[in-house]
């Protein structure tokens, strides 16, 4: 029973980790250090490969380690777009944040059911009572928007 709940456990750790992009991305750092390391490696041997056989073989275009370099190459593409597709997510996170920042006029971006006051270098937290109010109060100004455009759709159609 101590190891299912264990498991859980470690399985909600890894989903709140893949739902950083930053830190998957300096996660990435590292791969993408080894995968360069391991391509201009392989390149240096292929190199030193081809102009070995340069005196015995006329035709150069067709020697290479098989497939080595390819592979390489195209683990560093993939450890590449890993990270391309990270850094967007968290670019588009930001903007995304300060649009609504700017929609909702709050600093406050997260709910928290702690009431304490917050810490010195942690952001504001709204109370699940405060993001509801706030929900309320958005949600009574869109239907006062709705009514007042369809009173003058209906002043248009007189």
């Amino acid at each position: 029973m101590q190891q299912a709940g264990a498991s859980s456990s470690t399985s909600c750790e890894s989903k709140a980790v893949a739902l950083d992009p930053i830190g998957e991305a300096q996660d990435l750092v590292p791969r993408i250090k080894q995968s360069l390391g391991d391509l201009v490696k392989v390149a240096c041997d292929t190199l030193l490969y081809r102009t070995s056989l340069e005196g015995i073989n006329e035709r150069m275009d067709s020697v290479t380690i098989p497939g080595k370099f390819d592979r390489h190459l195209e683990e560093f593409y993939s450890v590449c777009d890993e990270l391309q597709v990270c850094l967007t997510t968290a670019l588009d996170a930001v903007i995304q944040s300060r649009d609504s920042a700017e929609i909702y006029k709050l600093t406050e971006t997260l709910v928290s059911t702690d009431t304490t006051t917050p810490k010195p270098h942690q952001t504001p937290t709204l109370t699940y009572d405060q993001c509801l109010a706030a929900a309320e109060n958005r949600a009574t100004e869109i239907k006062k928007l709705h009514d007042m455009l369809q009173e003058f759709s209906h002043s248009l159609e007189t």
